[in-house]
């Protein structure tokens, strides 16, 4: 299902004027027919796996907005099978934008967030991973949400510095708007079953509960 000519799309560089635009894969026309051609025919699941393999190829904007489809097939079937995939291109992602805070934090000025090109001439990487994080990070939390292992695992990254810095010492921006959910997560790794009961009806259930 990922053809070559899709990787190609997906591995070419994301121009600066394009780093706003969520609808750029759909403005590929393979894209959407591969989708489509995969949630018909069943196979969502195996092509977003297919896909969060090769995240950490792919031009980094375009992951993440590829990471949206990979989380929605996660949403749909319950299976956190990309999870570490997703991990993995989430602490890379999640690197970059910390660094870019880092200069700005060096350099006293904020002002860059507001201009794209700007920013991309001074560090296009940090662009990429900075205008898709937030679509990246509620990608992670459909992974996050559902599988405490891998909530474990984000705990035991060597990026915990990292995420708390994004989400309590920087400005509140659109583009950081999700992180201080993935931050949180990583303090919630456990599982506890709850009896609830329901003496009207005469019925109990067991409640799995993450705390």
């Amino acid at each position: 299902m990922l053809n070559q000519e899709l990787m190609d799309f997906l591995q070419t560089e994301t121009a600066w004027n394009d780093l706003e635009n969520q609808k750029l894969l759909h403005e590929f026309p393979q894209f959407g027919k591969v989708v489509g051609e995969a949630i018909r025919n069943g196979e969502m699941l195996q092509f977003s796996r297919e896909l969060s393999e090769e995240l950490d190829c792919m031009d980094i904007y375009k992951a993440s907005l590829v990471s949206n489809f990979i989380g929605f097939a996660c949403e749909q079937t319950e299976n956190t099978g990309a999870g570490k995939d997703i991990l993995a291109f989430f602490s890379h992602a999640c690197g970059l934008v910390y660094d870019l805070f880092q200069y700005i934090e060096a350099n006293g000025d904020e002002t860059i967030l507001e201009n794209r090109e700007a920013l991309y001439h001074i560090n296009s990487e940090w662009a990429k991973a900075y205008y898709g994080f937030n679509i990246l990070c509620i990608s992670v939390m459909a992974f996050l949400s559902r599988n405490a292992d891998l909530r474990a695992e984000l705990s035991a990254m060597d990026i915990s510095r990292q995420m708390q810095y994004l989400a309590e010492e920087t400005p509140d921006t659109p583009c950081l708007r999700s992180i201080h959910y993935v931050n949180d997560m990583q303090y919630t790794c456990g599982k506890l079953k709850l009896l609830v009961l329901d003496p009207q009806r005469k019925k109990d259930f067991l409640l799995l509960q993450t705390i």
